[in-house]
């Protein structure tokens, strides 16, 4: 029989062989429902190694979320008398099914999630409908991101073998969305992914590949097709604002 040389067929697949004690330590720190699922079946899920996705703590944890993100949507603004009351409703409720929420983040319903407690979220951030972060390793999204309708956040995927995939096993990597990124409508951003500071990703792109910072990118794959200036000397912020504002 031949010799089948396991650890490089992993590292082939992009399938960690080690626990990512940087991610662990995060997720631990910043994620107050991790407990319940914590673990070494867990650290390996979001170190990127292989691991079971339906031992019954995982399953429960899903469940419970998925219940979660249907119970956001029954948070309706006649019960408030205030908008302010509202979105400190939403808030508090966001807080329950993600890692993090940070200051300022709006988030339209539905939502849809595997665990939510893996997927971190900075501050002044709005997310369109239909947010489907599918987060078995982390996903770290930036301050001031805008993230339009149908957008997809995948970290999860699956070994090529198939006797290997059927057994139940899979993996995942951690996706990151650097600050002040604009992903547009029906964008797909694919396991292992960074999105640099400040790129904009055009409608209906499935990125496949790291994005470098200030980059205009479309199509499937996706393509950076020109680079942004964040230096424009032509280009002032507060007379753009003073213009738009006095049409």
């Amino acid at each position: 029989m031949k010799t089948v040389d396991y650890e490089k067929m992993f590292l082939e697949q992009k399938i960690a062989i080690t626990k990512d004690q940087e991610a662990i330590a995060y997720a631990y720190a910043n994620s107050a429902q991790v407990h319940e699922i914590a673990g070494d079946n867990y650290e390996k899920m979001i170190s990127g190694m292989l691991y079971f996705s339906f031992t019954d703590d995982l399953v429960r944890f899903r469940d419970n979320v998925n219940e979660l993100t249907q119970d956001y949507m029954q948070i309706r603004y006649r019960h408030y008398k205030s908008n302010a009351e509202f979105q400190k409703a939403r808030a508090d409720h966001l807080a329950k099914i993600f890692g993090k929420i940070g200051e300022n983040v709006f988030v339209e319903g539905p939502i849809f999630t595997d665990y939510g407690c893996n997927t971190f979220i900075g501050d002044d951030t709005f997310i369109n409908y239909n947010f489907t972060p599918v987060d078995v390793a982390l996903i770290k999204i930036g301050n001031s991101c805008l993230i339009g309708p149908n957008v997809v956040i995948c970290t999860a995927t699956h070994p090529t073998n198939s006797d290997l995939r059927s057994s139940g096993l899979e993996n995942g990597r951690a996706i990151t969305i650097e600050d002040k990124v604009w992903l547009g409508a029906s964008v797909t951003i694919l396991p292992g992914v960074t999105i640099g500071k400040g790129s904009v990703i055009g409608a209906g792109s499935v990125v496949n590949k790291d994005i470098p910072p200030y980059s205009i990118v479309v199509g499937v794959p996706a393509k950076v097709i020109r680079q942004i200036d964040p230096e424009d000397p032509d280009f002032d912020k507060d007379g753009a604002w003073e213009y738009a504002t006095n049409l």
